[in-house]
């Protein structure tokens, strides 16, 4: 698999892995509110909308704007507003797998400043909330105080990821996994994936 050139500076690489599980034929959802790159009218844009005012805009080259316009071409959908947590629940019930970039200096306390990470968010109560890291040093299953993540998500966007399977896609939704490449923190590529019949929702194969 060619690796991507996937942005961890900004939540914006998101829209770059998003073409991994859209080309193995699931969908996808793209949630975030940044406004250092979203126009404000954007929040009260439908889907049409917007798709049509990326067809229109003329980006340079590597710019953020095409990845989303690809995105689109294979089925995603972008929601630039901020998502809720009760809408991440709704959606983690139904079956959903959610990737979540965070600023992990917030929660491993391992550098200064902004460095931006994408997790899975695996497991979520009243007051704490678990993730899968796979990063090559802090990484595994980690739990953390729900307010912490939170903080440390809607602090750089609130960029995330729901994959999940097609409505008719009967055969996806009961065996068949997803399938999640992606380069973490420039230490090379790795894979991941989902399933509903494995234990562990993301693990290193």
């Amino acid at each position: 698999v060619k690796r991507l050139p996937i942005d961890k500076k900004y939540g914006i690489g998101l829209f770059d892995l998003a073409l991994l599980p859209l080309i193995d034929g699931y969908a996808v959802d793209l949630y975030a509110w940044d406004a250092q790159h979203f126009p404000i009218v954007w929040r009260n844009m439908n889907q049409k909308s917007l798709q049509a005012v990326l067809k229109k805009s003329r980006p340079k080259k590597g710019s953020w704007r095409n990845a989303l316009r690809d995105a689109y071409k294979h089925g995603a959908r972008f929601f630039p507003h901020p998502i809720t947590v009760d809408e991440i629940k709704k959606r983690l019930k139904g079956g959903q797998q959610l990737i979540l970039y965070i600023d992990s200096a917030v929660l491993y306390k391992h550098a200064n400043g902004v460095w931006g990470h994408y997790v899975v968010l695996q497991k979520i109560s009243s007051r704490t909330w678990t993730i899968f890291d796979p990063h090559w040093k802090y990484g595994g299953l980690k739990k953390y105080p729900k307010d912490l993540i939170l903080f440390a998500f809607y602090s750089v966007g609130g960029y995330c990821m729901f994959i999940y399977p097609k409505k008719r896609d009967h055969l996806k939704q009961q065996t068949s996994p997803v399938i999640v490449r992606h380069t973490l923190l420039g230490r090379g590529g790795s894979t991941y994936f989902a399933g509903a019949n494995n234990s562990e929702k993301f693990k290193h194969l």
